[in-house]
């Protein structure tokens, strides 16, 4: 399962605009947390980074080998 609707910090957001200004007082009030589901997953899973780093260095070698096979 994936859940993808929380950026990790308000700089990943596209546009610099009055969200933005809000995520960054919320984020630099919060713990450097910002709003969503994917950090209440964060919190109740343990050890969710170390499973998180496992994806995405499984998903940069799929994506490095595919790249060599062509």
């Amino acid at each position: 399962m994936l859940i993808d609707d929380t950026h990790i910090n308000p700089y990943w957001l596209d546009t610099r605009n009055d969200l933005y200004n809000d995520m960054c007082l919320y984020y630099n009030k919060n713990n450097n947390t910002l709003p969503g589901k994917g950090m209440f997953v964060l919190d109740e899973i343990p050890n969710a980074n170390k499973i998180i780093l496992n994806i995405y260095f499984n998903i940069i070698n799929e994506h490095r080998n595919y790249l060599t096979r062509k």
